[in-house]
């Protein structure tokens, strides 16, 4: 598993939003860019209420944003680790596999604790 597999999987999961859950998916993801600069309560204001926000969206549209939330952060972690000079593909394989749990669990399907990154890079791209 490697960054750009990871991004790419990431604009495919949010291209099946709702043009509703894309919007929120990407000022959820411009608000994780751009940390707080010592207004910690206006961040977490705008954080509670893009969680509201997420409650009136179609159940699909709430599980692919967690699945997002679940790949940003891996790619996060990831970076935060090769920053420092470690390698970071155990956060994305980790990731990957997570998403794919939140897929799995959703569509009330077994979860799979052996799922390999690939096998869950292959389920998250099938269709929903």
């Amino acid at each position: 598993m490697d960054r750009l597999a990871l991004v790419e999987l990431i604009e495919d999961q949010a291209a099946r939003l709702t043009p509703e859950g894309r919007d929120l998916a990407e000022r959820i993801e411009l608000l994780a860019e751009a940390p707080p600069s010592g207004q910690a309560a206006t961040y977490e204001e705008t954080q509670r209420a893009q969680a509201d926000e997420a409650w009136d969206l179609p159940p699909l549209d709430r599980n692919i944003l967690e699945r997002l939330l679940m790949l940003w952060e891996g790619l996060e972690r990831s970076d935060g680790a090769e920053r420092r000079g470690e390698p970071g593909g155990r956060y994305l394989e980790m990731a990957v596999t997570g998403a794919a749990g939140l897929k799995d669990r959703y569509e009330a399907r077994m979860i799979d604790p052996e799922m390999t990154p690939e096998q869950a890079l292959a389920r998250l791209r099938e269709p929903e």
